[in-house]
């Protein structure tokens, strides 16, 4: 296959025809290099093959790679972005993507190839929790804020109390490894770790329900006890 043929269609090669730079071997044999090839422009070649020896192509060279959408796009700096990894609930996530959809279309029906992003200020932190919006980069479409978890039930009132803050605060009492150990973990893991105080606060919440619970159970095996005490001395 002659080099013309194989190096045409390179795109990542400028124009016009390459040819192999011919070299004698310590035999006299001549063969091709593979890796010292020359350019030619089309009207170099054209005088190359009419016999014309007075000719310099020029040294082959790659072209620069062009810029990809993502690489040339004036929205794509991490810095004005949120980044990073999450703990998300799916189905949570799901809700949010098919509102986001709807709520666009009927917003900016004109806008047909949306790119969405979170801004930098889109997210609310609670504990391990996030809420979040989105942007369109197109048509400036904002959507409302979604919760990424699911929330435990709680009696009273306010914001939603996280499952995955609940969970957390079980594990620290638990497991016995420490706050600092924790918000160590996180930062591994590349998730925005919370802060000393809402860790302690999601432990203490825990501790107190373990030891109410703690308590009942105690009571219940101690009447238990008295049941099968009593049962014994009737008979």
């Amino acid at each position: 296959m002659s080099c013309e043929r194989k190096y045409a269609k390179n795109p990542y090669f400028k124009t016009a025809t390459v040819v192999p730079i011919r070299r004698n071997t310590h035999n006299g044999t001549s063969r091709d290099s593979s890796r010292n090839f020359q350019r030619m422009e089309s009207h170099v070649y054209e005088h190359g093959i009419s016999g014309s020896n007075n000719i310099a192509p020029s040294i082959l060279r790659p072209q620069p790679m062009q810029e990809t959408v993502e690489e040339s796009s004036p929205h794509t700096s991490s810095d004005e972005y949120v980044t990073g990894h999450r703990i998300i609930d799916i189905i949570s996530l799901n809700n949010m993507m098919n509102d986001i959809y709807i709520s666009h279309l009927r917003t900016s029906p004109k806008c047909r190839v949306p790119e969405f992003k979170f801004p930098l200020n889109s997210e609310t932190r609670q504990g391990l929790a996030s809420y979040i919006y989105v942007q369109c980069l197109q048509c400036k479409f904002l959507s409302i804020q979604h919760r990424l978890f699911k929330s435990a039930e709680v009696k009273r009132r306010g914001r939603p109390k996280p499952i995955i803050n609940v969970m957390t605060g079980n594990f620290l009492v638990s497991s016995g490894i420490s706050v600092a150990s924790l918000r160590m973990f996180c930062t591994a893991l590349d998730i925005p770790p919370p802060s000393e105080r809402s860790l302690l606060r999601s432990a203490k919440a825990a501790s107190v329900v373990i030891t109410v619970e703690g308590e009942k159970q105690l009571e219940k095996n101690r009447q238990d006890l008295r049941n099968i005490m009593e049962h014994n001395s009737d008979t």
